[in-house]
């Protein structure tokens, strides 16, 4: 992993030194993602910012729940339900 010295220029860019600039997923014009926390300062490119907040929800869901379903799931319950309720009032309004 490189480490180095980062200067801010007078429009509020920062230089990244060589050894930075040439790891791996920061090619020329990529993103860097930069955090403060604590007042650190970490930088990482958006894929692998995406993957730490993959991570992070995977271990908050039990194993063999998928997400992607159970909102699928219930978005056909809720349009199921909102089916009968029209049903409901047209029948009760002698249109159905």
């Amino acid at each position: 992993m490189g480490k180095g010295a980062v200067m801010a220029d007078a429009e509020g860019r920062l230089v990244l030194p060589a050894e930075i600039r040439a790891s791996p997923g920061l090619e020329s014009g990529g993103e860097l993602v930069l955090e403060v926390q604590d007042r650190q300062h970490r930088g990482s490119t958006r894929a692998m910012a995406l993957r730490r907040a993959q991570a992070m929800v995977a271990a908050m869901v039990p194993a063999g729940v998928r997400l992607s379903e159970e909102l699928i799931a219930d978005r056909r319950a809720a349009a199921a339900r909102d089916l009968a309720e029209g049903e409901q009032e047209r029948a009760r309004r002698g249109n159905g």
